[in-house]
């Protein structure tokens, strides 16, 4: 059984590597993971420092960012008009700047619009990686390049925000969140480079299982 295990990581892991496309989604979403986790795990802090809130400002700041998902739910239908990459590295782009924008500002009002946009914008590129993942992996190989990716992606989580939490501590958190926010910028730069930032989503052929490539970076099904 154990072999077996290893032996659907190691095909999962193969075809992650060997995609342009999903290779590219595995390095950004860890590179933005491993830094935007120390913004999720430093909020209180940097609202009661950087912001000077009281304990129910802290509880709006938290809870506009499930605003900001639930607002981005409303209109991401309307975003298919767009490419898929332009989408996924705009999502990245704004991640990074709101993260940069939090770390310049002391204005409650601002951060709390600054966190929304940010909370919206980690569920706009995790959904619509996601669906990009569905539409051209095969049927046969979905369930391990789902787990292969999601493991890429959130390993690091706790890896960014123990490292950041230990940088805050000797520093304090408004540099630090201008640093993370230039990171994630630069990294939407490289991925709008990419394969990535090419995709454009084609629908599935009716029938048959999908066997799917990335031609110049644009998913195609055959």
């Amino acid at each position: 059984m154990l072999r077996t295990l290893r032996a659907d990581v190691r095909e999962g892991m193969a075809y992650v590597w060997g995609h342009p496309v999903l290779r590219s989604i595995a390095v950004t979403s860890a590179v933005v993971n491993l830094f935007a986790s120390t913004a999720l795990a430093q909020i209180v802090l940097y609202a009661k420092r950087q912001l000077s809130a009281s304990d129910g400002e802290v509880s709006f700041l938290i809870a506009a960012g499930a605003g900001g998902v639930v607002l981005v739910s409303l209109v991401t239908s309307r975003l298919r008009r767009f490419p898929l990459g332009r989408v996924l590295v705009v999502s990245v782009a704004l991640n990074g700047i709101t993260i940069l924008g939090m770390g310049l500002t002391s204005n409650y009002v601002v951060a709390v619009v600054l966190w929304a946009i940010n909370n919206a914008m980690t569920v706009l590129f995790s959904i619509n990686t996601m669906t990009l993942r569905q539409q051209i992996v095969p049927d046969r190989l979905l369930g391990r390049v789902m787990t292969v990716s999601l493991v890429l992606a959130w390993s690091v989580i706790p890896v960014g925000a123990l490292a950041g939490g230990f940088v805050v501590a000797r520093t304090s958190i408004g540099p630090v969140l201008i640093a993370i926010g230039v990171v994630i910028v630069v990294t939407s730069a490289v991925a709008a480079g990419s394969a990535l930032g090419r995709a454009r989503a084609v629908p599935d052929e009716p029938g048959g299982d999908r066997d799917d490539q990335a031609v110049d970076g644009r998913v195609e099904a055959r």
